[in-house]
């Protein structure tokens, strides 16, 4: 077959930019083929855009679904920590202030000398709340409201010791600071257990004489006068 100039400048170019070669211009059998090869080399691109495609779908919605669970997580824990700070806020709002040791000191005398009687059960134990209205030098000390049965038989010294292995324990301890003494300061400590051994250990007819060495012995005044008090 004889070409001018200008069919061949054109067969050499498509010659050239087809990779099926001379065929493609003549039109054989490796004309089809080389198409046959385009077309499946086109889909398996295209599959492999749609398998990519969802891919990043895929990874899109992972990364929505991860970030939507931290925005939940972290909204609990908000929640949680509003709560707790509200709880902290109502504790901090009802605690009851403090008493000073003097006060203290005060109260227990005042109580003990008026009620010139022990707090007892029938087996001679001690008792925060004991027959006939009678209350020990720290169960004077607590609050109606704070008190629960189950601190009975409990001393300062040993709620102190295992509260925070024992629930008794520290109810106790949590009864009597809810009614503004101050366990966890060691002066307040040490002269509740002064004072409740003198209750434990010691007649009511020389409680006076106790509780005035007591007083002395911790810095604090002996304020109570018979006369002032009401009688028994």
């Amino acid at each position: 077959m004889h070409l001018n100039d200008e069919e061949q400048r054109g067969y050499d170019a498509r010659t050239t930019r087809e990779p099926w070669g001379l065929d493609y211009f003549s039109g054989g059998h490796d004309y089809q083929h080389g198409w046959d090869l385009a077309a499946e080399e086109e889909r398996r691109e295209r599959a492999n855009e749609e398998l990519r495609q969802q891919e990043r779908q895929q990874e899109q919605l992972m990364e929505e679904e991860f970030f939507n669970r931290m925005a939940e997580e972290h909204e609990d824990q908000f929640q949680r920590q509003m709560q707790q700070e509200m709880i902290e806020h109502e504790t901090k709002t009802n605690v009851k202030p403090m008493k000073s040791l003097q006060a203290i000191f005060d109260q227990v005398v005042t109580h003990l000398l008026t009620q010139n009687e022990v707090a007892w059960d029938a087996n001679g134990v001690c008792q925060y709340r004991g027959p006939r209205g009678t209350k020990c030098a720290v169960g004077c000390l607590i609050d109606d409201a704070n008190y629960n049965a189950d601190i009975e038989g409990l001393s300062i010294n040993s709620a102190l010791r295992d509260q925070h292995v024992m629930a008794r324990c520290k109810q106790l301890v949590d009864a009597v600071i809810n009614s503004g003494v101050d366990l966890n300061d060691p002066a307040t400590a040490k002269l509740m257990d002064r004072l409740q051994q003198v209750h434990d250990r010691c007649s009511p007819a020389i409680w006076e004489t106790r509780l005035k060495i007591e007083a002395k012995e911790a810095g604090l005044q002996f304020n109570y006068a018979k006369e002032t008090c009401p009688t028994s």
